[in-house]
Parts: structure tokens; C-alpha cells; sequence
């Protein structure tokens, strides 16, 4: 599985389009169910499309409801990362945030990802209150206390106007992790 996913992003990086089809398209057939294997194959597929085209596809995309989630609920944040930002060139972010707070009802045991995927979804559509809640939330009740939890959580306190809180979420981020240099700039 990690084979293909690197195959796809060193090719795509190469600027290699018919390998990262292949690639993709292997992923994609090893999983067929998984988001992660499906976004990048719907990406090496249609990413020389116009940017309208391209919406319209992913929203086609999005719509699709065999996909399995649980690694958007549960797995890393860049399925997160992936996701929201295919909802967000698609025009769906609404909808995704209204799942998203539905699944934060009825999830029963590990409401994190969903909470951090909710909270990303909120940044992306300037609801800043919502999102410093929600990383209020994570960091302060469910001990996520990562460096990117952190730092997107500061964004939130800027955007909501907690300057004091954002300045001491942005030194946390920075102790956590010397290497981000949003964090240091901010």
C-alpha cells in the first residue's frame, strides 16, 4: 500500500502522468473502498482538467457513497487534509460539515478524528469561533497536544480574535516542533 502511495507522489512530483495513473490505478484496485486510495486515483485521473471541470467532478466524486470513511474518522490527518480540500474545490464543504457534525453525535468511541476533521472544515469556512472550540476541545479534554493540532488550533484563536491564546498556542507549536516555520514566523 505505502509502495504505490510514494509511487503516485514521486511521480506526480516527476511530473510522470502515465506512471502515477498506473500507480494509482494499482492502489486504487488493491483498495477499492479505501478514501485515501481512491482520492489519488480520482486526482492522477482528472488533475489536468479545468478548474470548473475539475468541480464538477469531484463533487460526482464525493457523492459516492461505497467509500469507506473510517480512515477519514480515524486515520491520519492527511486523509483529512485530502478530503477537505476535494470538498472544498467541489463546493461541498456545507455538506461534509453538516456529516461531520452528525458523526460527532453519534460516534461512540473515538470522536477525535471526526472532531479535528470538523474543526478543519470550520477553518476552511471561516466559522474561527466554531474551529477554537473545537481545538479548545481536542487540546485541553482529549490531550491532542501535536504539533499541528496545536498550530491549526492558533489559527483558529487568531482568526476568532484570541490573539493571547493564539500567541501561546503558536510557542507550544514551536517547542513541539523546531521545523515549522509558520509557527516560527507566527
Amino acid at each position: 500500500v505505502l509502495e504505490n502511495a510514494v509511487s503516485v507522489i514521486v511521480a506526480k512530483t516527476n511530473n510522470r502522468q502515465d506512471y502515477e495513473k498506473r500507480a494509482a490505478e494499482n492502489l486504487k484496485l488493491k483498495h477499492p473502498e479505501d478514501v485515501v486510495a481512491n482520492i489519488l486515483s480520482f486526482s492522477s485521473k482528472y488533475s489536468h482538467l479545468g478548474v470548473k471541470e475539475f468541480a464538477q467532478k469531484s463533487s460526482a466524486f464525493l457523492e459516492n457513497k461505497s467509500l469507506q470513511f473510517d480512515s477519514l474518522y480515524h486515520g491520519p490527518s492527511v486523509v483529512r487534509k485530502m478530503y477537505v480540500e476535494l470538498a472544498k474545490i467541489s463546493g461541498l464543504t456545507y455538506v461534509l460539515r453538516d456529516i461531520l457534525k452528525e458523526r460527532t453525535i453519534t460516534e461512540t468511541k473515538n470522536a477525535i478524528g471526526v472532531l479535528q476533521s470538523l474543526a478543519l472544515v470550520d477553518l476552511h469556512l471561516g466559522f474561527y469561533e466554531e474551529a477554537f472550540v473545537i481545538y479548545n476541545k481536542l487540546i485541553d479534554d482529549l490531550d491532542q497536544k501535536d504539533a499541528e493540532t496545536l498550530f491549526l488550533g492558533s489559527i483558529a484563536a487568531m482568526g476568532s480574535n484570541h490573539p493571547e491564546n493564539a500567541a501561546v498556542l503558536l510557542k507550544l507549536t514551536n517547542i513541539k516542533n523546531r521545523t515549522n516555520y509558520e509557527a516560527r514566523f507566527g
